[in-house]
């Protein structure tokens, strides 16, 4: 929901890309295009999504989803 409304925490977890991004070397055996186009309150952004389009991904290279992914996994950890 913060992704889609772009604020608050989340609002920049999934992993988009813009129109200049080349995916034409990407190899995965799915029937869906890789990219999926969401209407977002600032416009509409490209998503990853390897495995379907209900499955979109997290931007691992975004400092503050690792931290909270860390966070989550050492938590877990605890308990």
């Amino acid at each position: 929901e913060n992704f889609l409304k772009q604020s608050g925490k989340g609002q920049d977890f999934f992993y988009t890309v813009d129109n200049l991004f080349d995916i034409s070397k990407v190899v995965r055996p799915r029937s869906h295009e890789l990219l999926r186009e969401v209407n977002t309150k600032s416009g509409k952004k490209k998503v990853w999504c390897t495995f379907s389009h209900d499955q979109i991904d997290y931007d691992y290279t975004n400092l503050k989803f690792f931290e909270e992914i860390v966070s989550l996994i050492l938590f877990f950890i605890k308990k």
